[in-house]
């Protein structure tokens, strides 16, 4: 009887020990699960890159850049426009698409982010190409309040104009000053977004671009200078989105 006693205690224990082992394993995978849903969330929310902010100062530019391009390889440079709200990533893909309405986390996004043409160099000095284009979004009012390149509206304003003659791009390898020489509207007949070009096509293209500005800049660009072009859509002529804003400087020499 003592017998029969002892073994129907072990079996409860090992009983026991079944029950609990299944309670353990449920409540861990649905730790896990609740752990992987966390970390989908953000994908309705606003990613890391997205809510870096603006750069108060050189140090910050470094830093930001420095983290952006620990979590995306793609964070290739960042942009300050004086004056605006301008100052954040540049980020570029492998095509000019995947950027056009996502954020800098890859998020959907009606005003995507700044994205450079996927021909674009950037490093050092001489890494830039013959002519930088960074694209943006504008609002579908030309407000030059508005988000993202819509601030680029302020140069049609000739005392703005005036006032911020420069444009800024940082690497990890150093902050490039560009000065400008054109602000203008064009249509898209205009081919104006030309990467790899040959140092008369580009003198072409620059005085064409100067022939169109809204303000008179006191800059003739020469056949050697790298051009920086800043692109956004405009309804300046109709809701037709063959138009655009553009904002086109020259790369002055490190030393200046």
């Amino acid at each position: 009887m003592k017998k029969v006693f002892t073994t129907l205690i072990i079996i409860c224990i090992i009983g026991l020990v079944i029950v609990g082992g299944i309670f353990a394993y449920q409540q861990l995978t649905k730790t896990q699960d609740t752990l992987v849903d966390k970390l989908e969330k953000p994908k309705n929310q606003k990613g890391v890159l997205a809510a870096i902010p603006p750069a108060k100062n050189e140090a910050d530019i470094y830093d930001y850049l420095d983290y952006a391009l620990k979590k995306n390889q793609n964070s290739v440079a960042w942009i300050e426009v004086p004056e605006t709200d301008i100052n954040n990533i540049i980020m570029q893909g492998d095509d000019n698409d995947y950027y056009l309405r996502r954020n800098e986390d890859g998020q959907d996004d009606i005003y995507g982010c700044y994205f450079a043409d996927y021909e674009c160099g950037f490093g050092k000095y001489d890494d830039f190409s013959q002519n930088t284009i960074i694209y943006g979004h504008s609002d579908s009012t030309d407000n030059p309040d508005g988000k993202r390149f819509a601030q680029l509206y302020r140069f049609a304003d000739p005392e703005f104009a005036k006032k911020v003659p420069f444009v800024y791009i940082s690497t990890p390898e150093g902050k490039f000053k560009f000065e400008i020489f054109s602000t203008f509207f064009t249509d898209t007949d205009f081919d104006y977004i030309q990467v790899n070009i040959d140092e008369e096509q580009k003198l072409e293209l620059a005085n064409k671009a100067k022939s169109l500005s809204t303000y008179n800049y006191d800059v003739v660009p020469s056949l050697s200078d790298k051009l920086l072009t800043l692109s956004t859509c405009t309804i300046k002529y109709g809701t037709d989105a063959d138009y655009r804003f553009v904002i086109m400087a020259r790369l002055l020499p490190e030393e200046v």
